[in-house]
């Protein structure tokens, strides 16, 4: 996940094993994104609710994920929630005794931008100390602990992705930077391109280019990487929407959930990257 003060561990399932490999870029950022882009994001304007059910049946991959969590699926709710920047609705599913409450994971879920936030379909909240989440093949993210909004931003990010991150453009641009974005960046494609996605959300929707960015010369060497997520077509749709997508975009309708798993040896070699952070 994102290299924040927390031990947050992401694992983005839209690669194959053998995408799945290290950098070793310097850091822009050495003290990790949270100092420069967690404040304020709590105020930043989101959209209303315009219905919310609650006691919804709760779909086969909330279970399946709450259950890996160590959640008796006896006790998992599920709640239909329908913003006004949508005209479907999206599924939040909660373990009884996780961190967050329902209506923490409605109003943290609004305040992802509805252009990337088309691209998952529903989202579960269980308990931990910590916070770490796990995205399902860009259709499913299930958070663990008490997640803050950067974190549910990062998520999103690996849904939009959708295996962009494996593409020769990227491999080229960050083979033409002379540094990621944290320290995290680097332990894997995927993750590297979803922190260059935080970046580039937060200068668009959050308040501008922070002064490490703005001021600091050395930000030109993430210049070849902004570059091509700025200049691809699909992520500029999502990035500029005002209301959700919905041709082909959110590929996992949450009446279908499916259960899309990392294989061990993947799952363990994030881990072991993650932890050695």
């Amino acid at each position: 996940m994102i290299a924040l003060q927390l031990a947050i561990i992401a694992l983005a399932l839209v690669l194959p094993d053998s995408v799945v490999a290290a950098t070793n870029k310097t850091p822009l950022f050495t003290d990790g994104l949270a100092p420069h882009f967690n404040k304020d994001i709590s105020n930043i304007p989101h959209p209303k609710t315009d219905s919310r059910h609650n006691g919804v049946p709760v779909p086969q991959a909330c279970k399946d994920h709450a259950k890996d969590a160590k959640c008796d699926v006896s006790k998992v709710t599920a709640r239909r929630v329908k913003y006004d920047d949508c005209e479907d609705p999206w599924v939040l599913c909660r373990c009884d005794d996780a961190n967050m409450s329902m209506d923490t994971l409605e109003l943290r879920w609004a305040k992802v931008p509805t252009g990337i936030r088309s691209y998952t379909g529903a989202i579960l909240a269980v308990k931990a100390s910590g916070c770490s989440g796990l995205n399902y093949g860009g259709q499913f993210i299930a958070f663990s602990g008490d997640c803050d909004d950067t974190v549910f931003l990062h998520e999103a990010g690996h849904s939009l992705d959708a295996g962009f991150s494996g593409e020769q453009r990227w491999t080229g641009a960050v083979n033409n930077s002379s540094c990621v974005p944290d320290d995290y960046s680097n332990a894997s494609p995927a993750e590297n391109w979803t922190q260059n996605n935080v970046i580039v959300t937060w200068a668009k929707h959050y308040g501008g280019w922070p002064k490490v960015l703005a001021k600091n010369s050395e930000a030109g060497c993430l210049k070849p990487q902004f570059d091509v997520i700025n200049n691809d077509k699909r992520i500029k749709t999502a990035q500029n929407a005002k209301k959700c997508l919905r041709n082909n975009v959110r590929r996992l309708q949450t009446s279908t959930l499916t259960n899309r798993r990392l294989s061990a040896a993947t799952l363990r070699l994030l881990l072991r990257m993650a932890m050695s952070r």
